[in-house]
């Protein structure tokens, strides 16, 4: 979680998260892996893992490699 503050106007927070989390628990676990296929299996956009506007197996490859090294 990041926490940002403004000089006397506030403060907010957003929670930081790594792209291969597709449960989005904070956590890189197997569960990933299943959201992943099956956002890819639905065509949703967040699956399109290497950013490239098309859903092929190199964005399997992407994920693999972002879940491995526990990252973006």
């Amino acid at each position: 979680r990041m926490v940002v503050s403004t000089m006397g106007r506030g403060a907010w927070s957003v929670p930081i998260f790594r792209a291969a989390d597709f449960t989005e628990d904070g956590q890189l676990a197997v569960a990933d892996f299943g959201a992943f296929q099956s956002a890819f299996v639905l065509v949703k956009p967040r699956a399109d893992f290497n950013n490239d506007d098309n859903f092929s197996v190199a964005d399997f490859g992407a994920f693999q490699t972002a879940f491995i090294l526990g990252c973006q």
